[in-house]
């Protein structure tokens, strides 16, 4: 079965929070991170018109903090600056 992308939806975490789980459609693909404001946002390609759907584990580290899990179990996505590049972010995604 092919999938079929149709539009590019936008997640809003909480980078001060270790862990962000939400929902996408059972297809959606994570495809970036980056800043916005001051927000991190990752953006999924999905087919909108999937009514299934499937949960996204997201951890987001600061540079130096301690990693408490599994990191290896998850795919790096990027490093996101922030706050005039004060605070530096290094987000992992998994498929629960």
């Amino acid at each position: 079965m092919q999938n079929y992308y149709n539009v590019i939806y936008k997640y809003k975490l909480n980078p001060f929070l270790l862990n962000n789980t939400f929902k996408i459609p059972q297809n959606g693909k994570i495809i970036s991170v980056e800043s916005q404001k001051d927000n991190i946002v990752i953006y999924a390609l999905v087919d909108e018109t999937e009514v299934r759907t499937r949960e996204i584990d997201i951890k987001v580290f600061g540079t130096g903090h301690k990693i408490d899990v599994d990191i290896l179990t998850y795919t790096f996505l990027g490093t996101v600056k922030m706050y005039n590049d004060d605070l530096i972010f290094h987000v992992f995604y998994r498929y629960l």
